[in-house]
């Protein structure tokens, strides 16, 4: 009566490993894709040019990431100065 109690115990933690380790093999195997670097990532997000606005969510780390011209850091301050 042991070995068949013992046996059961077995089959239950191994169908619990199943349970647990199967799906995460599978999304492991479904995403193949290489994660983006962060320049490749701001390259694609600054290349749209509403990101550029400066009420921009990514404004600041687009600007950084062009290094505008002296011309263009002028013209952002105007843009972006307050008002006195």
């Amino acid at each position: 009566m042991k070995l068949v109690k013992r046996r059961a115990v077995v089959a239950v933690r191994m169908v619990g490993a199943i349970a647990i380790a199967g799906p995460a093999l599978l999304l492991g195997a479904c995403q193949t894709r290489t994660p983006e670097t962060r320049a490749q990532q701001l390259a694609r997000i600054c290349a749209d040019p509403s990101s550029l606005r400066p009420d921009s969510f990514y404004f600041g780390e687009c600007v950084a990431y062009k290094n505008p011209t002296a011309n263009q850091r002028r013209q952002i301050y105007l843009n972006t100065a307050p008002e006195s």
